[in-house]
């Protein structure tokens, strides 16, 4: 009978990993250089919907706007107040004209509703 003996294969040595990895980082920095030098980095990269917008709105004409022409002396009156104050109406103020909600008052029931005898099971 004979008997075979199977070598197990063991791990590479560290010298060959480092080898390894040695030579697939060089050949990833050269291949990197090349594409880079065939081709300029853009510092700007835009989405597609910017690109799109953009080219929109070179289609589009100009539009102008209208200055609105203000007196000299309100331009220079930076005191008057530009908001508009709010006042208070009678409907605002009376109590009366407001109907409170009541709480108890439930839906009205109606007899379909209380009678199960009528209700048809399906």
């Amino acid at each position: 009978m004979k008997t075979t003996t199977r070598s197990r294969r063991s791990l590479p040595s560290p010298l060959k990993v480092s080898f390894y990895l040695l030579a697939v980082t060089a050949f990833c920095i050269v291949n990197w250089v090349l594409l880079a030098a065939g081709e300029p980095v853009q510092h700007d990269a835009q989405s597609f919907e910017s690109i799109v917008v953009k080219g929109m709105l070179e289609e589009l004409p100009p539009v102008t706007i209208p200055e609105a022409k203000t007196p000299a002396s309100e331009a220079l009156n930076l005191n008057t107040a530009s908001e508009v104050a709010l006042g208070l109406e009678t409907w605002m103020i009376n109590y009366q004209t407001f109907t409170p909600v009541d709480a108890d008052s439930g839906p009205a029931l109606e007899d379909w509703m209380i009678n199960t005898s009528s209700w048809s099971s399906y």
